[in-house]
């Protein structure tokens, strides 16, 4: 047998014959949002199981995070009777309205030791036992003593895939770039003036969660940022009393699963599963604002088209939560493997919660039939998974505009003909055509070479493209404007004079896509004058960088991407360096130059690009560095 650790920073492995203390059927680590349901639902298989939890109790980010409610996720699940148990709880006199953190973490307790299930909180995995590639047991490290545990199966629950990267999993992190993963949040517990708990939540900034200092640092800096700092707290409603024990990261480390779900398969509808053991309900909500460093799928959805608000169900497979190359190990929770443009989706409490539910099935039905869980037949599971709603039917509801305050929004219908096209163009969201008209030119460029049934496809697009551009000198501003952001998303030179125009006036209009994170039409057409590689404007994108993005924007709106004036000027810094980049990129003779200028302008000491984060316009962050790096990563 091998011992798998990880001693400073380095994975290690030796030779062991452990004498194990316990032995159990399933070991679920990490007692969080789907560790918790976890535990419960293979309880109540029948399973003889232990809970291994770092902190003081179970729930993790709805309890101990103090992040009670839920953004989106799809409903129905074993999480919806721990929920309407808490509010019965709730109506007696043990915890008060304010308390639903507590009631929770209590009920979840409660459910877990009625089931049977044996809990060890505040202890940690330091080592994984195996044999070849099979996870056969566990190095706990409790109250100061070593525990050594057998497992015929273990649910890796940790968030951060803590288990499977002991045992050497192969891991993904964050954006291709650099690795970094979105903004995490800072939680806080409040007294209202009726006397009851709640808690709030802001973003922190980003952090690498992998660092103690670092995470250190940023917890310290969110809690002192001005808001919190007040020369006189005595008219305050809501009372500071303390920061939430757990703090909020909203991407870590994931997996690289049987399969990898992305954002592609789930907008362009490939590879769509037809056995998902659950749906995720959400938009790609990423809360950073530092898009000009994301990857051109990305931008194309937010950036190009304006889509950060369109809801979405993604069918989840079994093979996203089997680490590829391990056996006897499965995960739970935002560790699956999904791309991280679709991480962002994929995250919400209702929909880990159903992912450690079906984890728990498969093992079960795994440890029952002693066969490995890719031997694990769906139709044996899916009743199970059917039978309290964690998989419902009722859940793909494909794409929606999204609608303040409502769960379900508008269907958005599949757009296919450039007449229907051209009508949503014309309008106040032209975000979902605009992808649209991706999508179709993705399709003929797929379709080259190919039978001349197949190269339909090719004249569809051609016809489009003439449409597109015979409207780009429209009288409706909005058609011939959106037809220019439609043609160079699909690659078109045409678009670039159009383009041009809205990057020098700017066009601050912000279109009606979707919600939110929208930026500019003078951003979008921006980014696509770099993704289109149009050297002839390259001056134009040097004088935008060198002025720091300042230009006149009266009358406009802000929110919670424009904060303030401050916001609009970097996305225009940001994305026109971002632009010189990729026509650096195509153009390797003027590289040097391209690079070597930036780099000047950067330079200055009193040079900044500051953005605010979300529901918090009071502190600025500097995005200069990141920039630096961005600009340095092309000539390696």
């Amino acid at each position: 047998m091998i011992l798998c650790e990880i001693i400073d920073g380095v994975a290690k492995t030796s030779m062991a014959e452990p004498v194990f203390d316990e032995s159990y059927d399933l070991v679920v680590v990490g007692l969080g949002t789907a560790g918790a349901i976890s535990l419960i639902a293979a309880g109540r298989e029948g399973l003889k199981v232990l809970g291994v939890e770092q902190l003081y109790g179970m729930g993790g980010t709805g309890t101990i995070g103090a992040i009670t409610g839920y953004y989106f996720g799809a409903q129905g699940g074993l999480y919806k009777e721990m929920d309407d148990k808490e509010q019965e709880l709730r109506k007696g006199n043990l915890f008060h309205d304010g308390s639903r953190r507590d009631a929770c973490a209590f009920v979840m307790d409660r459910e877990a030791r009625a089931c049977g299930a044996e809990m060890k909180y505040e202890c940690i995995v330091t080592g994984v036992y195996m044999e070849g590639n099979k996870v056969l047991g566990l190095r706990l490290f409790q109250n100061g003593k070593e525990i050594h545990v057998e497992a015929k199966k273990v649910i890796d629950a940790t968030g951060e895939a803590t288990v499977c990267h002991i045992a050497g999993a192969e891991m993904i992190s964050g954006r291709d770039f650099d690795g970094q993963t979105q903004p995490a949040t800072s939680s806080s517990i409040l007294i209202g003036k009726d006397g009851r708990g709640l808690a709030t939540n802001k973003d922190a900034g980003f952090v690498k969660q992998h660092e103690p200092r670092d995470v250190s640092r940023v917890i310290i800096n969110s809690n002192n940022f001005p808001m919190y700092l007040k020369e006189d707290y005595t008219m305050e409603e809501q009372k500071f009393v303390a920061v939430a024990p757990l703090f909020g990261v909203r991407e870590g480390r994931r997996i690289k699963g049987r399969k990898t779900l992305t954002l592609s398969d789930v907008v362009s509808k490939k590879r769509r599963t037809e056995k998902p053991l659950f749906y995720a309900y959400s938009n790609v909500d990423n809360h950073g604002k530092d898009g000009a460093f994301e990857n051109e799928e990305l931008c194309d959805w937010m950036v190009a088209s304006g889509l950060w608000g369109v809801l979405m169900s993604v069918p989840v497979p079994m093979e996203t939560l089997l680490p590829e190359g391990l056996e006897n190990i499965m995960v739970a929770g935002r560790c699956l493997s999904v791309d991280h443009n679709l991480a962002a989706c994929v995250r919400m409490k209702r929909d880990m919660a159903k992912s450690g539910e079906a984890a728990a099935y498969i093992c079960s039905e795994a440890i029952k039939k002693n066969i490995s869980l890719s031997e694990v037949e769906y139709d044996n599971i899916v009743e199970k998974l059917k039978a309290n709603k964690c998989l419902d039917e009722a859940n793909n509801v494909g794409f929606m505009e999204r609608i303040v305050r409502k769960y379900f929004g508008y269907e958005l219908p599949e757009l296919k003909t450039t007449e229907e096209i051209l009508t949503w163009l014309a309008g106040e969201k032209p975000g979902w055509a605009i992808w649209a008209c991706r999508a179709i030119a993705l399709q003929a460029k797929e379709a080259e070479g190919q039978t001349s049934e197949v190269q339909a496809s090719m004249a569809e697009k051609q016809r489009l493209v003439e449409a597109l551009k015979g409207n780009l000198n429209s009288e409706n501003e909005n058609l011939s404007r959106h037809c220019a952001l439609a043609l160079g998303i699909m690659g078109e030179q045409a678009a670039i004079p159009m383009l041009r125009k809205m990057a020098m006036e700017p066009d601050n209009y912000v279109p009606k896509s979707s919600l939110k994170y929208i930026y500019t039409r003078g951003v979008s057409a921006i980014y696509l004058l770099g993704k289109l590689g149009d050297v002839d404007s390259i001056d134009m994108l040097f004088d935008i960088v060198e002025r720091k993005g300042l230009t006149e924007i009266p009358d406009f709106t802000f929110g919670e991407f424009y904060n303030e004036a401050t916001d609009v000027y970097s996305q225009y810094a940001l994305f026109s360096a971002r632009a010189l980049t990729e026509i650096a990129k195509k153009y390797p003779e003027k590289k040097r130059e391209i690079v070597e200028k930036l780099l000047m302008l950067l330079d200055n000491p009193e040079y900044h690009i500051m953005i605010t984060l979300r529901d918090n316009s009071a502190s600025l962050h500097d995005l200069k560095p990141k920039l630096i790096e961005y600009i340095n990563s092309i000539t390696k």
